[in-house]
């Protein structure tokens, strides 16, 4: 798990990390999970900022 902070660092990171490897197809996996008791209007609002980045990407329940 990366927090915040964390996430913005690997993204100033993501050229050099690029840059590492030349020729291979580096990837980045990310899950965004929210507590399953999280209003559905919350998971909505956030759900559609992450379609602004990737379409596809969605938020999953987490069970606490």
């Amino acid at each position: 798990e990366l927090d915040t902070n964390q996430i913005e660092d690997l993204a100033d990171k993501a050229p050099e990390l690029l840059e590492a490897s030349p020729g291979h197809d580096l990837r980045f996996r990310l899950e965004v999970t929210l507590a399953s008791d999280a209003p559905a209007e919350m998971r909505q609002r956030i759900d559609g900022l992450l379609a602004e980045v990737e379409p596809e990407l969605k938020t999953t329940q987490r069970s606490e």
